[in-house]
């Protein structure tokens, strides 16, 4: 049986970690929140083959270290990181491609987008290993 691959989620608003941790309990999705840059790299740096996407507050994205950033997106394996955003960049590609993002969605983040996510970036099975 293929075993699934975690979330890691950097978000530094309590509410949306709250919000992100409730959908992922009830889709039955395992996922590490981590509430800075630095935290979420480190865990990702500890384990990269264990997470199948990264979710990153656009915020904490353009105030972090960019080639930290850069090292994570050039490792042998590298998930796809999706950029959250009270903005609206949902729909502009040459936005992503220059923050090396694979995607970018509105916050807050809805079950539904969330299953899209895992569909289209093939996480593996919805649930968590056990």
């Amino acid at each position: 049986m293929k075993q699934n691959k975690s979330v890691l989620l950097i978000e530094e608003d309590i509410s949306e970690q709250f919000m992100m941790r409730k959908i992922a309990d009830a889709l039955d999705i395992d996922i590490d929140i981590a509430t800075e840059f630095a935290e979420g790299y480190a865990l990702y740096q500890a384990r990269p083959g264990h997470y199948g996407m990264i979710l990153l507050s656009l915020d904490i994205l353009l105030s972090a270290d960019r080639n930290a950033f850069r090292r994570t997106q050039n490792t042998e394996i590298a998930p796809p990181v999706i950029a959250l955003t009270t903005e609206d960049h949902t729909h502009d590609i040459h936005f992503w491609g220059n923050h090396d993002l694979q995607d970018c969605i509105k916050k807050p983040v809805t079950p539904v987008q969330m299953l899209h996510l895992v569909d289209r970036y093939q996480l593996g099975a919805v649930g968590k290993s056990a």
